[in-house]
């Protein structure tokens, strides 16, 4: 039986900003996004101010209301500390959204001990309440995660009480089901999971296409999906270190260039792009032989880049104004790496002749007049429904 988890960080946006700025701490902050809240603190929730509500509502709720703008990299610095905990545990940590996280603790020991571990030591170790769900699935595992009411407890759904639990369950509250899906849902007087159930799959399919077929099998607790190996995420990095500390910030400057240029021809010869960079700074300070580290927070580039001079830059204006003491090591570090759009792998080698283009043409040609026009087609023209991905990955 596997033993999956959800690891949920209910105040990370406004526990982020608040370490940003720490005038701030005790006091009711709103993260927005646009016109929304999408994160508040403990004081804040205490008001009457949740998730979800407008800028306008949360001050009507809280005159003493702090707003304060999403902030990603904060976010992603924090979330990772919770993350590494968690990869201690298990290999198998999989983030899916800033603030949440899947864990697959199947053969890793008893599962309420570990997130029991996982709540105290982020607590205690990095100031972070977390909240955990357990189950036999992802899927249940998620609607199984305590409320943002009660921030830092584990809720454990056994397989036993699974059907019971989903029976009770809205259909709006269930994550994975479309909201148009859901709309139509309530629309044929479906609203909760337990309508939804007795409701024959044939006639769901025939109102709802695959949709109706996912939303069918998740009322019945049937999620055969697996917990990806996604975090730690891939990264390149460069490290150099000096017998004499570097003084000056034009030397800064150019053992970063040298650094970033180093990366970006690591990048390059993988055929992938840099989402964000980060930097890593040992400083000497005024004892000999002492030294102290420091961290700067990530930045995130408008677009994934492998341009040499797009990560120095990065990396500069990271540490800009921040550097009072001679530097004796740098580490620079990008990730969040992906294969550009605009890059299609070709059949042929860059060492292929043209007579041998010509001649994969000509095969092809002939297959085409022997076995049809479709019989050869490009890839890009290949499409499998999503019903047929659906069931195919659970016989997995």
């Amino acid at each position: 039986m596997r033993s999956i988890a959800y690891i949920h960080i209910p105040f990370l946006y406004a526990t982020a900003h608040a370490r940003l700025e720490p005038s701030l701490g005790g006091k009711p902050i709103a993260v927005t996004k646009k016109n929304t809240v999408i994160g508040v603190s403990p004081q804040a929730l205490a008001t009457g101010v949740t998730p979800g509500t407008t800028r306008r509502h949360a001050r009507q709720v809280c005159s003493e209301i702090v707003f304060a703008s999403y902030e990603q990299d904060s976010c992603s610095e924090l979330a990772n500390g919770i993350w590494d905990i968690c990869a201690e545990y298990t290999p198998l940590v999989e983030p899916i959204a800033p603030d949440g996280a899947f864990a697959d603790f199947t053969g890793c020991g008893a599962a309420r001990t570990i997130a029991n571990d996982i709540m105290h030591r982020a607590e205690n170790e990095a100031g972070i309440i977390v909240s955990i769900g357990l189950a036999s699935s992802k899927f249940v595992a998620r609607a199984a995660t305590p409320t943002i009411h009660n921030a830092g407890t584990c809720r454990c759904i056994p397989p036993e009480a699974q059907q019971r639990f989903l029976d009770k369950l809205p259909v709006s509250s269930v994550w994975a089901i479309p909201s148009q899906v859901v709309a139509h849902l309530e629309k044929l007087g479906i609203k909760t999971l337990a309508q939804l159930r007795k409701v024959p799959m044939a006639e769901l399919t025939l109102q709802l296409g695959e949709a109706g077929l996912m939303a069918y099998q998740l009322s019945c607790g049937i999620d055969h999906s697996r917990v990806q190996a996604a975090y730690p995420e891939e990264s390149i990095e460069c490290s150099m270190s000096f017998e004499s500390p570097v003084q000056t910030w034009a030397d800064i400057v150019q053992c970063i260039a040298v650094c970033s240029s180093k990366i970006a021809s690591k990048l390059r010869d993988s055929g992938r792009n840099a989402s964000w960079a980060e930097i890593y700074l040992e400083f000497a300070s005024s004892h000999r032989n002492d030294y102290t580290s420091g961290k700067y927070r990530r930045r995130s580039f408008r677009s994934p880049t492998d341009s040499a001079y797009q990560i120095a830059h990065g990396l500069e204006r990271i540490i800009e104004d921040q550097v009072s003491m001679p530097i004796t090591a740098i580490n620079a570090r990008v990730g969040g790496l992906v294969v550009p759009e605009e890059v299609q792998l070709s059949i042929f080698s860059s060492a292929s002749t043209e007579p041998e283009k010509a001649q994969m043409d000509r095969a092809l040609q002939y297959v085409r007049e022997r076995f049809g026009a479709e019989s050869v087609i490009t890839a890009n023209m290949l499409v499998v429904s999503r019903r047929d991905r659906m069931l195919a990955e659970s016989f997995l």
